[in-house]
């Protein structure tokens, strides 16, 4: 266990926000959670690959970072592979690694930034895919009970972009079992991955990855030169009735039925109100993808954080359709904290 005392978290957050933390604590194996005093436990932040989380202003909290990096191909079960990763495995590195060892069914959420932990939190979903698809079991550290405990895939109650550790700071992820495949089967429901291979004779997983990788290289603005966290916003999900509405206004609004109702493309809404490029202060609507907000030169977070409210207020008053950010939030600080209750107000 390693504890740094007024630690910059610029390089731990993919939106390089210079937010400090009063301690970083380092957990490198799982016995070290255990040990860790009760009160820093419940007070501390979990931080994974920091890229889906923005952080404002200031932070009060302790930060707990998990460096636990196994993977283990655990058992075979006919056609199914159950295999195991801690959270702390960057999450394209246990892609690579199944691809590596002829287990397949991630090859669709290749090239996703972020740790296996941070992952499941958000269940991350790409071209087709969610993770939730795989889910066997996850393993957490139960912070109330001070006890290690396993969850099923119906107990980590699993939603778009949701689960019941996004939604709750009880439970700390450990580690995660995957049932994947010991044999390829191509996932070519999204329109653009099925454009581009369904013309294949000879399909295999290391061609849908470097297509994959490709997409989003080309979609997505460069981390490294516009530090982002990827999609802001959740793809809003409307009922008949709304998407019966905005089709008699804008015909070419593009949709999809999914449970629940019809999800629409929120870059979609945010170029068509004419948002795409808009800079605010230290804060930009990236000009290659608007679901996609960068940091200029924000320090803080405040102006990523009034620049994504300012899009939710618009989208509101254009479409009547409320966006909820995809990125976690965290601040403690009171003025950050009222933008915040009106940015997750629907």
């Amino acid at each position: 266990m390693k504890l740094l005392k007024d630690c910059d978290l610029t390089e731990f957050n993919t939106f390089k926000v210079a937010v400090e933390t009063p301690l970083f604590i380092v957990i490198e194996n799982l016995k070290e959670i255990e040990e860790l005093d009760p009160h820093l436990l419940e007070e501390s932040v979990v931080l994974g690959g920091g890229s889906n989380v923005l952080f404002v202003s200031s932070l009060k909290r302790p930060v707990l970072h998990i460096t636990t990096k196994e993977i283990e191909i655990k058992e075979v079960r006919g056609s199914k592979i159950l295999v195991e990763a801690s959270a702390g495995v960057k999450w394209d590195d246990l892609v690579k690694t199944t691809l590596k060892h002829h287990v397949f069914g991630l090859e669709n959420l290749s090239g996703i930034p972020g740790t296996v932990g941070g992952a499941v939190v958000q269940n991350i979903g790409a071209y087709g895919v969610e993770i939730k698809d795989y889910v066997e079991s996850v393993m957490v550290f139960d912070k109330k009970d001070r006890s290690f405990k396993e969850f099923k895939k119906a107990k980590c109650q699993f939603s778009y972009r949701d689960s019941i550790f996004k939604r709750s700071s009880r439970f700390i992820i450990v580690k995660v079992v995957l049932a994947l495949r010991n044999r390829f089967v191509p996932i070519l429901t999204h329109s653009e991955v099925k454009k581009l291979l369904a013309t294949r004779d000879r399909l295999n997983a290391k061609l849908v990855r470097e297509t994959i990788l490709s997409l989003r290289k080309r979609k997505l603005p460069d981390v490294k030169r516009f530090p982002n966290a990827g999609s802001f916003f959740k793809n809003p999900v409307v009922n008949k009735e709304i998407l019966e509405r905005l089709l008699k206004e804008f015909k070419e609004v593009p949709y999809y039925e999914t449970e629940g109702g019809f999800k629409i493309p929120a870059g979609w809404l945010i170029e068509k109100a004419g948002l795409k490029g808009k800079r605010y202060k230290n804060a930009m609507i990236s000009s290659q993808h608007a679901l996609v907000i960068v940091n200029l030169n924000d320090k803080t977070g405040e102006d990523i954080l009034e620049l994504a409210l300012y899009i939710k207020n618009r989208i509101k008053d254009l479409f009547g359709i409320s966006l909820v950010p995809e990125v976690k939030i965290i601040t403690d600080s009171s003025s950050a904290k009222d933008i915040l209750t009106s940015l997750l107000a629907t």
